[in-house]
């Protein structure tokens, strides 16, 4: 996919544990967690040059999409996750998800009126009580995301 503008095709690469959109040569991902029948959502990077376009949304909606087909609970550890899945409460009905877990304190979806989500992760922690991992929440960084080569047309 060349062209940020058309809809993205998301793949979902399971051997890397990562949903990814590639677009003009450069890789945006969802990193998750499979931990038994819980799809966790650990951290969603986008190079700053393809922000805006919808890619990350488009990660979040795959892994919601793949949740419902398999009838996983979802768990947005990741900030923009959870912050998505606030603003999309169509998208978060279609499945289950785990608020408290995620960070909320509640197990209840964040009310329409509910303003943006104000806390953050602020390290990447491992949580041996849930097997949670939750991921940092640094704008635009792509974590262990590789950078693809230019791709040639």
């Amino acid at each position: 996919m060349d062209d940020v503008t058309s809809a993205p095709q998301v793949t979902d690469n399971q051997a890397a544990a990562r949903f990814e959109i590639v677009s003009g040569g450069r890789l945006a991902g969802l990193r998750y967690r499979r931990v038994g029948r819980r799809l966790v959502l650990v951290h969603t990077g986008v190079p700053p040059e393809l922000e805006g376009h919808g890619l990350g949304g488009a990660l979040v909606a795959a892994a919601v999409d793949r949740a419902a087909r398999e009838g996983l609970t979802v768990v947005p550890a990741c900030p923009f996750a959870r912050q998505w899945l606030e603003r999309h409460a169509d998208a978060a009905a279609t499945v289950t998800v785990d608020w408290t877990a995620a960070g909320r304190g509640t197990s209840q979806p964040p009310a329409e009126t509910a303003g943006p989500f104000a806390s953050a992760v602020s390290r990447a922690t491992q949580d041996p009580a849930t097997a949670l991992v939750t991921s940092p929440d640094t704008p635009g960084d792509v974590g262990d995301l590789p950078a693809l080569p230019a791709m040639n047309r």
